[in-house]
């Protein structure tokens, strides 16, 4: 079990305050603490800190500014003390409360009409049957997801055989990458992307580097923008990819990708664009702008986690990641998430 990302903001949070700056050591005391306290509802005592991670009192007093009153604090411990302690992240008690939620670029809420499908599903009212099989009830619910693929094609003035349906965003990333990447195995092939990639572009390039291929990351002008003309200088004989994001999920910034995707077609390189931040909120057309996969997600326009797409020009062929019984006309192979 992770440290979740709330207490992971705490922590950093609290070390800003204090000016300590985190080492692995740190990371390593607060990890075992947080877990401790997940599994025993009390955080652990010296003698466990001893024992399982051969960490002194001496150590951690050496380390944190107070101690174990600071270790138990950054970790959202409570603590009984106000001696010697990190003051924790104050809580505003109002009247009438109510809560508005800003991070729409992490998740939206599930609309009502998507909410109502999906209990129409569950209920039986749409059928339960395999979508993949010869029956008539499978083959209604093979139209369903039919339609589903219409409208998508139909925002992004495509054809519904080049949408594909997948388990999410992070999916659709890795199948267009690997997915091009896989038919140059062995051979030189070079990729370029941007630094400020989503992490399931950035990972994915990271683990590719590690079979052999090479990859080109560029860096942003002051405004947060991946600018045409550093593409075009960092292109080479083996470049087989160009992969940058529509509209940054931490800034919000909108690529180029149209002079971009100008450019990978003048130099006959298939251009990815992780449109995850972009689809529904800014108008995109992959064939006027020139790009060849671009990857979406349901949970981001207010549908449910766990489903995403990704447009694949007819002209490109990808490796599938996912083997098996066919589905999405080969590339992703899976009983369908109807």
């Amino acid at each position: 079990m992770k440290i979740d990302n709330y207490a992971k903001a705490t922590i950093n949070r609290m070390a800003a305050a204090t000016q300590t700056e985190l080492t692995p050591r740190h990371e390593e005391i607060l990890e075992y603490t947080y877990h401790y306290y997940q599994k025993h509802k009390v955080g652990p005592l010296y003698l466990n800190f001893k024992n399982q991670i051969g960490v002194t009192k001496k150590e951690i007093d050496e380390l944190f500014p107070h101690g174990l009153n600071s270790v138990y604090t950054w970790v959202g411990i409570p603590i009984q003390t106000t001696d010697n302690s990190c003051k924790p992240i104050a809580e505003v008690k109002v009247d009438d409360y109510r809560e508005v939620y800003f991070d729409h670029n992490a998740t939206t809420y599930i609309r009502q009409e998507a909410a109502e499908a999906i209990a129409d599903y569950t209920n039986g009212k749409l059928g339960f049957a395999n979508p993949s099989s010869s029956t008539r009830q499978g083959k209604s619910a093979y139209e369903i997801i039919n339609s589903a693929r219409n409208t998508i094609a139909g925002c992004l003035s495509v054809s519904e055989e080049e949408i594909t349906f997948t388990a999410s965003g992070s999916e659709a990333n890795n199948l267009a990458i690997k997915g091009i990447a896989f038919k140059y195995l062995g051979k030189p092939a070079h990729i370029i992307t941007s630094n400020i990639e989503h992490s399931s572009v950035l990972k994915t390039m990271q683990y590719l580097e590690t079979l052999g291929f090479s990859v080109t990351y560029l860096d942003v002008n002051n405004e947060g923008i991946v600018e045409p003309d550093s593409v075009l200088k960092a292109i080479n004989k083996d470049t087989i990819l160009v992969s940058i994001m529509a509209v940054n999920n931490e800034i919000g910034i909108i690529n180029p990708v149209s002079e971009i995707g100008a450019i990978c077609d003048q130099n006959n390189i298939p251009f990815m664009v992780d449109a995850i931040q972009a689809f529904g909120k800014i108008p995109l057309n992959p064939k006027e702008c020139g790009i060849s996969l671009l990857s979406i997600s349901g949970h981001k326009i207010y549908a449910t986690k766990g489903i995403g797409a990704l447009f694949i020009d007819e002209s490109i062929e990808l490796v599938p990641l996912i083997h098996g019984g066919g589905q999405e006309n080969g590339i992703r192979s899976g009983t369908e998430n109807v």
